[in-house]
């Protein structure tokens, strides 16, 4: 498994846990009901089976098992605050949602009136030695466990996912947000333990991983409709490098080509710390492409080293990622589109250096002059660790304005 894959799942169960643990964070009261929810939102009260909270470095966890139609379902305080204890009553919202072409259930934790609660995480905790202080929204670890206990339901064909497993002496609560992961009991299991600081809290979170990475082959028939996943197509490829993108940041690095390729302009990310390659060459490099779960039949292009490093399920136990947000404004706006199949990346500035962001979903139209804001990741040990600047647009793709129409495959300021 390619190590920017790993990062690109890694960041994007990262990025909406940020976003929903903040939202659950300012605002405790039972959520509103969306305008197309499918079938509307239910709010529902059930007894708690089993208490399952986690503590790490002064990071902290908080699950309940209950009992919903028979099944034991995971639920989740995202803020880590409640106390509630086996036989305590707890409200938690139902809701079926499609996202992808997938149909999941989940349920959502709300406060009770009466709960006992308390801040356990008011003092800040110095951050593990090697890793990057900085002003980082998150950071995650790949670890490993065995199941102890699946816990899972069905409403028609909305699917939820979570396991109890077993983890360095710890029984901790995995959840599946997008029920994709298909283990049973003794299986081992790989997974992202995240930690974030969200207005003084200090919150810990842990998620199953898609099934290419943690190497689960997903089971069509245990989900009604569901196909197995995409499958990653890579094909050789070279063109001639045109510029060489080149950042640092501490301890960590960065470094891209911008290549001509029958025509096209588009980005070769390098952190395979190889030998650096210079403008005029001809670079081989590998094209990768997937299905695109935001738009079916279509898929995502990205361009990576021939020789990039590949990742062990040994290697994940070690590696680290950490992310902050940052903006810039557009210098240059790289588009190919080959069959249906997108490839989107903006240059901009960045502390005083030209890089690329890649749209991972290939779904936003920005164009020269806009100002975006954009996660910068930080992989791996500090001063052994890469840069990777990428952009997230979870919603379905739209046709782009006038504004954000490129008549060619690259956009360049006049």
């Amino acid at each position: 498994m390619n190590l920017r894959i790993s990062l690109l799942v890694a960041t994007c169960v990262l990025l909406p846990l940020l976003c929903g643990a903040q939202q659950t964070a300012v605002n405790q009261d039972t959520p509103a009901e969306p305008k197309n929810a499918n079938p509307p939102l239910k709010a529902e009260t059930a007894s708690v089976e089993e208490v399952l909270a986690t503590e790490d470095d002064g990071y902290h966890a908080s699950s309940y098992i209950v009992r919903w139609h028979g099944n034991r379902v995971l639920l989740v305080d995202p803020s880590a605050s409640t106390q509630l204890i086996a036989g305590d009553n707890v409200s938690f919202v139902v809701s079926h949602h499609d996202v992808g072409g997938k149909r999941l259930l989940s349920f959502v934790f709300t406060r009770n009136p009466d709960c006992r609660c308390e801040d356990k995480r008011q003092q800040p905790t110095a951050p593990p030695k090697g890793r990057d202080p900085g002003p980082v929204a998150g950071g995650a670890d790949f670890k490993t466990g065995v199941v102890e206990e699946v816990l899972s339901a069905e409403d028609d064909g909305y699917r939820s996912t979570g396991y109890i497993v077993q983890a360095q002496g710890k029984r901790i609560a995995i959840a599946d947000p997008i029920a994709q992961t298909h283990y049973g009991i003794g299986d081992s299991i790989t997974f992202l333990a995240v930690r974030t600081k969200i207005k003084g809290s200090s919150l810990l979170a842990f998620m199953a991983l898609p099934p290419d990475i943690n190497g689960a082959k997903p089971d069509p028939a245990a989900t009604p409709g569901m196909t197995s996943e995409a499958k990653l197509i890579t094909a050789p490829q070279s063109g001639v490098i045109t510029e060489v993108l080149t950042a640092n940041d501490a301890d960590y690095s960065y470094r891209a080509y911008i290549v001509e390729m029958l025509g096209a302009r588009l980005v070769v990310e390098d952190s395979s710390g190889a030998g650096a390659h210079q403008v005029g060459e001809q670079l081989a490099f590998v094209s990768r492409r997937v299905a695109n779960p935001l738009t079916p039949g279509h898929g995502l292009l990205s361009f990576g080293l021939a020789t990039q490093q590949n990742v062990t399920g040994n290697d994940l136990e070690s590696a680290h990622v950490s992310l902050r947000t940052d903006t810039a404004t557009v210098d240059e706006v790289l588009t190919t589109d080959l069959n249906g199949d997108r490839y989107v990346a903006y240059i901009v500035k960045w502390n005083g250096a030209r890089v690329a962001i890649s749209d991972v979903f290939a779904s936003t139209h920005y164009a020269v002059g806009d100002r975006i804001t954009f996660p910068v990741t930080r992989a791996g040990a500090a001063g052994q660790g890469h840069l990777h600047f990428m952009i997230f647009n979870f919603t379905q793709p739209s046709p782009p304005t006038q504004k954000g129409t490129a008549s060619n495959s690259s956009e360049k300021p006049t």
